[in-house]
């Protein structure tokens, strides 16, 4: 399955490098160029992953971010529609800190800050199909006050049958009301080889000051065969959003020579949203792996807001260790 808690307390995302006291150390480098009519800039981006396994039990990770952000083109700064944010800045900053506790031989308590479980695109530039990223993820990321698509609380993924079920207590996700909590609800099932299914929710508080998506349900699917993987990804949300849909086709052509296609719209509720009109993404993407640990990649990028269509192409070099 492509993304359950109780995969990620494996903490075996990338070769590591190991020190004494059974501590490994693993990350990348994220390099980009993007230009279109606003800039023509490079940047760069980087992450460090420490991780540790004293017992046989608890696994402790934490990931730090690093970025020099060249007039924010990089990938971990465009906004929901592709679009390079920010100035010329460098920082550091935690995406991940978090302890796994093998409670059960089928049960796994994750506690700390960790990647947002809802949704089907990940964090990190590795595991992304595309240099940008799609609406959806936007979106949630937008949902979520800490740095990132993360979320802080605790959870519990356990095996049920064919499926994992994943239960999260989590600090109130956009940080409207400090005194209430965000409960996470995950379902993942592979019911025949190939085909992965996510079923998500999460709650969240919202103020007339600072309207939220509210609650959120996200279906997505993934299915792969004979080197095509098709995607599609759905999210209902309560308030600012009233539905996003992303479709995705990718191809291996060879073993180091990928391509991918994604679509995504975005329904707003009008209510909320002064009358925006619904946005649309459609992304180009090639990619070849150079090296066992070094990709590079290529991409063109239109976002129409209804009004305007803004095109975007974008390089990357993304260096594993």
């Amino acid at each position: 399955m492509k993304k359950r808690l109780i995969a990620i307390a494996t903490l075996a995302a990338l070769p590591a490098i190991s020190f004494a006291g059974g501590a490994t150390v693993s990350g990348f480098a994220d390099i980009t160029y993007t230009n279109d009519n606003d800039i023509s800039a490079f940047g760069a981006a980087a992450e460090i992953d420490v991780e540790n396994k004293l017992s046989d039990k608890v696994s402790v990770r934490v990931d730090t971010d690093l970025s020099l952000t060249g007039n924010g083109a990089t990938s971990s700064t465009l906004d929901e529609d592709g679009n390079p944010t920010g100035t010329s800045t460098s920082a550091a900053t935690i995406e991940q800190a978090f302890f796994a506790f093998a409670a059960h031989e089928k049960v796994t308590v994750l506690g700390g800050v960790f990647n947002n479980p809802i949704g089907l695109e990940k964090e990190d530039a590795p595991d992304m199909p595309a240099i940008s990223k799609g609406q959806i993820w936007g979106i949630l990321d937008g949902q979520t006050a800490l740095y990132g698509n993360n979320v802080a609380g605790v959870a519990a993924a356990a095996a049920v049958g064919p499926a994992t079920i994943t239960l999260g207590v989590l600090n109130d996700i956009g940080n409207a009301d400090n005194e209430k909590n965000s409960f996470a609800l995950v379902a993942n099932v592979t019911p025949v080889k190939g085909l992965d299914l996510e079923l998500g929710y999460v709650t969240q508080e919202d103020t007339d000051a600072t309207p939220t998506a509210g609650n959120v349900v996200d279906f997505n699917a993934v299915y792969s065969i004979a080197g095509a993987t098709v995607s599609l990804d759905y999210l209902a949300g309560e308030n600012v959003v009233d539905s996003a849909v992303e479709v995705g086709l990718g191809y291996a052509v060879t073993d180091k020579i990928g391509v991918y296609a994604r679509y995504d719209v975005v329904d707003y509720n009008k209510d909320y949203m002064n009358d925006k009109k619904d946005t649309t993404t459609t992304t180009l993407y090639a990619s070849y792996q150079l090296a066992s640990n070094l990709l590079v990649a290529a991409e063109y990028h239109i976002a129409d807001d209804g009004n305007d269509d803004d095109a975007m192409a974008g390089l990357e070099f993304i260096a594993t260790f």
